[in-house]
């Protein structure tokens, strides 16, 4: 789901609780509002799920 959401990649490896490989562990990082974002997303995504249900 993160992958349809178009989170980034330094996000999607801090949720599950990784490391990012290589120099892209060392120059990428989640920031606040990156995080922010993703819960206006994944908020967006459970609203519009629950609103379909019969």
């Amino acid at each position: 789901m993160l992958d349809e959401l178009g989170v980034e990649e330094a996000l999607k490896f801090e949720r599950m609780g990784h490391r990012m490989p290589g120099i892209a562990g060392v120059y990428s990082h989640a920031t606040e509002p990156m995080r922010q974002s993703l819960r206006e997303r994944l908020q967006q995504r459970w609203t519009d799920l629950m609103g379909s249900r019969p």
